[in-house]
């Protein structure tokens, strides 16, 4: 009977503490870190970000900082993207996946005039 009582106690143990870690957890975004690497003087940027592979594929967005973002690439099955910029603007962008998943909104400044 206590043997019995022991591995009944232990399993019940197992139980709780696998709906205990598993509940607890939160998955992080499925798009996220997004950054910028100017290129040639300053005349275009190179966009990247992390992302889950069920967000692939992806649509980038982008526009000067007052602007309504555009679509400037669909279908990405990579997560970097080069662009034209102009020295001295603000810009934001904005990724997006297949899977409903977006990136929040990010702004930045070219660099110069």
């Amino acid at each position: 009977m206590k043997k019995k009582l022991f591995v009944f106690s232990i399993i019940i143990s197992i139980m709780f503490l696998a709906i205990t870690f598993t509940s607890c957890r939160t998955s992080g975004p499925d798009i996220s870190h997004l950054s910028e690497r100017f290129l040639d003087n300053n005349e275009s940027v190179k966009l990247w970000w992390d992302f889950k592979s069920s967000a692939k594929p992806f649509e980038v967005l982008f526009s000067l900082k007052n602007a309504t973002l555009t679509t400037i690439a669909t279908n990405l099955e990579t997560n970097g993207l080069t662009t034209d910029v102009t020295p001295g603007e603000s810009y934001h962008w904005q990724v997006k996946g297949a899977n409903g998943s977006a990136s929040g909104v990010k702004e930045f400044q070219v660099p110069g005039d």
